[in-house]
């Protein structure tokens, strides 16, 4: 999680500046027709999250026939999805170029990247298939292992090509070779963690109907979240300057770094949310959907409370002081990471227990309202309107999932408030007053090391609600007990 942030943070600035502000920003434009960060993250009609739930629950039971029909079948849906879909993006690159208004000195270019953004998409596509398997077998070290090494591969040649001067070719190039080997390495952990997995050809009519009718619901799901992360940038492009694409993407970035803190949690627990309902364990649920939430909360707040109090100091290190002027539109989408951490486990713990046309009724609604405040709001407001509507759509979701948390998973309103919201918000408010403190009486403080304090005092205040009163009685009887010349202790 840590390396992703700091690659994703270094490389901004960098290819801004190299490749300029309109190349970039058709390169953001791009990435809304990928898998892993655009409209196409629904292509994959919600097969991988299907996988993930369906092999969760064969694991628990043992049932090695269901787990190898379902991921073959999966692997066979999403090969083709991947053919289909790059052939189509293939064929329709020049009426992108003109949807997309492409430049005519970037006309060359822009057609070799959505070439091998094609090759991307079928290569992202079949890495998902092996990737859930992974995921519902709770190997998640392993995944998240690949994920980094592909992620410094694609960095890397990132900064290599387009220094040397290949542009925007050279993005598409590193993208493609991480994808691929992205995909070797999945398939070589799968036989090294699940000796007995095997893809085989004969898929049982009953795995196929459970896979689609699982993967139906869940698209609904995915359609929404794609529309939802790339609107955003499809509005801005439509109703404001192509520049202001640049800032938002800025922004989003910062605050990414607080959604890569949740989702390290989140995205964890469809797997073992299923194997706790398949064993009918309510208690389990419970303490994961509690836990969870709180760790989310605990990770994605510490970043949130330092865009808050820092962001111009931040942005104007990170990409340039002329950037400085979007500092209270970073504040404001820091803003919707609190609601997205207050959320984000009950949702894939909704999704592992089959609870799932209750959040494809909650995502739909509420992603149907950000477009409808955002139509309203960009023309006034501009940039901070999208913003704004983000994050009014997003806290109705988070409020609508945490009640339907606690009413499924059988937690006490008493139990959420003590457990979860006073222990998770606590080390903010904190951290936010200390704040306020070194700014009333020591303004010339240096930022980097205010900003320290900052950091340390939400630590230290997070420990300490994360260490429970059984385990602070017995670490303050194991020092009562320590004697200088017990050399042992």
């Amino acid at each position: 999680m840590v390396l992703t942030i700091i690659v994703n943070l270094l490389l901004t600035p960098f290819l801004i500046h190299q490749l300029g502000v309109t190349a970039y920003g058709f390169w953001t434009l791009v990435l809304t027709l990928s898998i892993a960060h655009g409209f196409l993250s629904f292509a994959d009609f919600g097969i991988a999250s299907s996988i993930v739930k369906i092999v969760g629950g064969s694991a628990a039971a043992e049932n090695r026939e269901l787990t190898n029909a379902t991921v073959s079948g999966g692997a066979m849906l999403l090969g083709a999805l991947g053919i289909f879909l790059g052939a189509m993006i293939l064929l329709g690159t020049g009426f992108l170029q003109e949807v997309f208004d492409v430049e005519p000195g970037l006309m060359a270019d822009s057609a070799i990247l959505l070439r091998l953004m094609a090759v991307v998409v079928f290569l992202d596509l079949v890495k998902l298939a092996l990737s859930a398997t992974l995921q519902g077998f709770q190997e998640f070290a392993r995944a998240k292992l690949i994920q980094v090494v592909g992620l410094l591969l694609q960095a890397g040649l990132m900064v290599f090509l387009v220094y040397r001067g290949d542009g925007l070719p050279g993005l598409g190039l590193a993208a493609a070779t991480a994808s691929a080997t992205q995909l070797v390495l999945l398939f070589l952990a799968l036989r090294r963690a699940i000796p007995w997995w095997r893809l085989t050809l004969s898929i049982p009519h009953d795995t196929w109907s459970n896979l689609l009718r699982t993967s139906s619901i869940i698209l609904v799901i995915r359609l929404q979240a794609a529309v939802h992360k790339g609107m955003d940038r499809i509005i801005i492009g439509l109703f404001l300057l192509p520049a202001v694409l640049t800032q938002y993407d800025i922004v989003f970035k910062l605050a990414g770094v607080g959604i890569a803190c949740i989702t390290v949690i989140s995205s964890m627990m469809v797997s073992p949310a299923a194997e706790s309902a398949a064993n009918n364990n309510t208690q389990q649920l419970s303490h994961r959907f509690i836990s969870s939430t709180k760790v989310a909360l605990l990770l994605s707040l510490s970043v949130v409370v330092i865009i808050f109090c820092y962001a111009g100091n931040i942005l104007s290190l990170w990409v340039g002081p002329e950037f400085t002027e979007i500092a209270p539109e970073a504040r404001m989408l820091a803003g919707n990471v609190i609601a997205v951490a207050l959320m984000a486990s009950a949702q894939n713990m909704f999704i592992g227990t089959g609870r799932l046309k209750m959040v494809a009724l909650v995502t739909t609604a509420t992603t149907a309202l950000n477009l409808c405040l955002s139509l309203l709001l960009v023309v006034p407001l501009g940039l901070s309107g999208v913003i704004l509507a983000t994050l009014i759509s997003t806290a109705l979701s988070a409020v609508l999932f945490l009640y339907q948390g606690m009413h499924h998973f059988s937690v006490s309103i008493r139990d959420t408030i003590r457990r979860l919201l006073l222990p998770g918000l606590a080390p903010a408010v904190v951290s936010l007053a200390l704040y306020a403190i070194l700014i009333q009486f020591l303004p010339a403080l240096s930022p980097v090391f205010s900003m320290g304090l900052v950091l340390v005092s939400y630590l230290g205040v997070a420990l300490g609600f994360s260490v429970s009163r059984e385990e602070w009685k017995f670490l303050c009887s194991y020092f009562s007990e320590l004697r200088p010349d017990r050399q042992d202790s």
